[in-house]
């Protein structure tokens, strides 16, 4: 394994991975954002529907 002058730099990590740790990386990535879009969605059909979450601010408790 070669050591690379940019290995240790703070964007130089993702040179140095495997081509399926990249895949599991960016899947993970993308996991992520669409759950993110996914949940924020789900709340702004409820916000128009008038009815909130109980977890999201709602005042009756």
């Amino acid at each position: 394994m070669n050591t690379l002058p940019y290995r240790n730099h703070h964007y130089g990590d993702w040179r140095d991975m495997t081509v399926e740790e990249l895949r599991g990386r960016l899947l993970l990535q993308v996991m992520s954002w669409w759950r993110r879009v996914t949940l924020m969605d789900l709340y702004d059909d409820q916000q128009t529907e008038g009815v909130l979450h109980p977890q999201r601010g709602s005042t009756a408790a």
